[in-house]
């Protein structure tokens, strides 16, 4: 499934932008003249209006290369959201979604940076450096930041990891005794492999984390938790089949274009 194009900066969008939500409840009627009221979950949609100024030549052809892949508004694509967390699970470490090395132990129920029991303790008690991470089948070639709330009772130099596997880039960071927010940014490459996102803990060596994150952003913003899903959305449309745009010279294109999506 093809991909919403980035710009030559690694980014999906640039401001203004605005995302909407919206939902639908069915309303029932008896024989009794009593109302039923419930969910209709499929009609559950999000929709973002994205506007472009200054496009090139070149990202003016890939956002019309993908409206002929899709055949306008007949076939989808997938979008990251440029306002969501791309983590799914973004702190339950024991879901599938988070794979770890043999012999890494995670225990949730630790206390958070809010008072909360959201946080996790990750223990290394083997004599190697283990790892804790995700494989995201998205393009290495946007621009991504990744971020954690990180501590520890004993402090300790870990790593930061992101990247395809075949180019993975690591980050030391220390983890002290209070909360840290700790990030590392994906410059973008080539690569079709996965992005692979994670932390590695040297040998005996145990934090808490919270918080985990992954934004197609320059720089960290407001932690946003996540649960099955994050903000990678498959299935995604454009709202119109006509690209209307405003050229002002070469290497100078606007547009502004809407993508929904309905959620399963």
């Amino acid at each position: 499934m093809p991909f919403f194009p980035h710009l030559s900066n690694g980014l999906i969008a640039q401001f203004p932008l605005a995302r909407s939500r919206r939902f639908r409840t069915l309303l029932n009627e008896t024989a009794q003249y009593r109302s039923v009221r419930s969910p209709d979950t499929a009609a559950h949609r999000t929709r973002w209006e994205l506007s472009f100024h200054g496009l090139t030549d070149l990202e003016r052809k890939a956002v019309e290369d993908l409206a002929l892949a899709s055949g306008g508004m007949l076939r989808t694509f997938t979008f990251l959201d440029p306002y969501d967390n791309l983590l799914p699970q973004s702190e339950y470490y024991l879901a599938n979604i988070w794979q770890k090395d043999a012999g890494l132990v995670v225990t949730p129920g630790q206390t958070d940076p809010n008072g909360a029991q959201r946080a996790s303790l990750i223990s290394n008690p083997t004599n190697i450096g283990r790892r804790l991470y995700q494989l995201l089948p998205i393009p290495c070639s946007a621009h991504f930041v990744s971020s954690v709330y990180v501590r520890a009772n004993t402090p300790a130099t870990i790593s930061l990891l992101i990247g395809p596997p075949s180019e993975l880039h690591l980050q030391d960071f220390d983890a002290l005794a209070e909360w840290t927010r700790r990030d590392i940014h994906h410059i973008p490459s080539g690569s079709q492999e996965l992005l692979l996102i994670g932390i590695q803990l040297p040998a005996n060596t145990e934090i808490v984390i919270f918080g985990c994150q992954l934004e197609v952003t320059l720089v960290p913003t407001d932690y946003k938790v996540t649960s099955d899903h994050g903000g990678v959305h498959e299935g995604c449309r454009l709202a119109s089949d006509r690209l209307q745009w405003t050229t002002s010279g070469i290497n100078n294109h606007s547009i502004t274009l809407s993508v929904v999506t309905t959620h399963p």
